[in-house]
């Protein structure tokens, strides 16, 4: 299997899909952990679920979309008539936009205003700070059920319409 195009690219679209996305199933609890742990541990944990957004779940979900559509070429799949691929496919590249576009500005922004401390901050940053948080959180739960809905989709393959 291995010696065929197909076969690397479903290795390379798998092995990116978990190293790459499974962490970020354990970003919230990273912030909560570091919460709980007292306010001086929050700019660690903002840092570190950045850093490993940036540097490893963004790229490596870059590499599984890429990898997708060779495998979509190579399997010489007709896109639009394969109902649970294309939605796959716009559910995981609207994931991507929001991450890029959205999430990424948002805990950057977070960051900044963790990186102040909390009794630094006006009033007004702090509220921005709350709501921040509130839609990072949210943001990271609509990602995540994207990414479980998508792998259903890609293992189950189920009649759509």
């Amino acid at each position: 299997m291995l010696t065929s195009a197909y076969g690397w690219l479903l290795l390379l679209h798998i092995g990116a899909g978990i190293i790459g996305l499974g962490p970020s199933f354990v970003y919230g609890r990273i912030t909560q952990a570091a919460a709980q742990a007292g306010p001086g541990q929050i700019p660690f944990a903002v840092r570190l679920t950045r850093e490993l957004s940036t540097r490893w779940t963004h790229p490596l979900a870059a590499i599984v979309l890429l990898s997708g559509f060779g495998l979509v070429w190579t399997m010489h799949y007709d896109i639009l008539a394969t109902p649970w691929l294309l939605t796959s496919i716009v559910l995981f590249i609207a994931s991507f936009l929001y991450a890029t576009f959205i999430q990424n500005r948002d805990t950057m922004r977070s960051l900044e205003l963790v990186m102040q401390g909390l009794p630094n901050l006006s009033d007004a940053e702090k509220a921005e700070a709350a709501r921040l948080r509130s839609r990072i959180r949210w943001g990271g739960l609509f990602m995540r059920v994207i990414v479980v809905v998508v792998l259903f989709l890609m293992v189950m393959k189920p009649k759509l319409w």
